[in-house]
């Protein structure tokens, strides 16, 4: 009885956190977004340079924090996968001789965009767009394989939403 409520709970939430999210990704107000390597300043303005009354900040101040946000949190994805790529396991594949291992790898290009939401606790979302990349490593020997750059073999989309709230990018 209780793990039928338990679930039922689970189950309203994540449709309510569905809606929340498509709403918010539907809203019209784009005031920011970008393209290209890294994080290209690529601006296409939908709302003028206004001023948000509750946090005194303009369009533009709110796009350079987040710019300076996405960068950070690029920065640390770049970390991870560096790590990624140190902590690989290589197998020997008995049929070739051959040492492969895979690892996930981060970026570092990514697009972001801002929304205005409508809320005064949290006025702005941004989203960060980029790829999650399954590396392949592979060579006659371990330190072979482990020297290999490596090749991208799969690539999934990432999208990240950030709230901005109390004067803050949130996850």
């Amino acid at each position: 009885m209780i793990l039928e409520k338990k679930a039922t709970l689970i189950s309203v939430a994540t449709v309510l956190l569905g809606l929340i999210a498509l709403a918010v990704l539907s809203y019209p107000q784009t005031i920011f977004a970008s393209s290209g390597d890294r994080i290209k300043n690529n601006h296409q303005y939908v709302a003028n340079n206004r001023q948000d009354k509750k946090t005194r900040l303009s369009d533009d101040e709110i796009r350079q924090s987040f710019e300076r946000f996405a960068k950070a949190w690029m920065a640390k994805l770049e970390a991870i996968s560096r790590e990624n790529s140190k902590k690989i396991r290589l197998e020997p594949l008995e049929r070739d001789g051959v040492y492969v291992g895979r690892y996930v790898c981060y970026g570092p290009e990514c697009n972001i965009s801002i929304k205005r939401t409508g809320s005064k606790e949290t006025p702005y979302v941004g989203m960060i767009y980029y790829s999650e990349k399954q590396v392949l490593k592979k060579g006659p020997t371990r330190q072979d394989a482990l020297n290999d750059p490596g090749t991208p073999v799969e690539e999934v989309p990432v999208t990240e939403i950030f709230r901005y709230t109390k004067g803050k990018w949130v996850y």
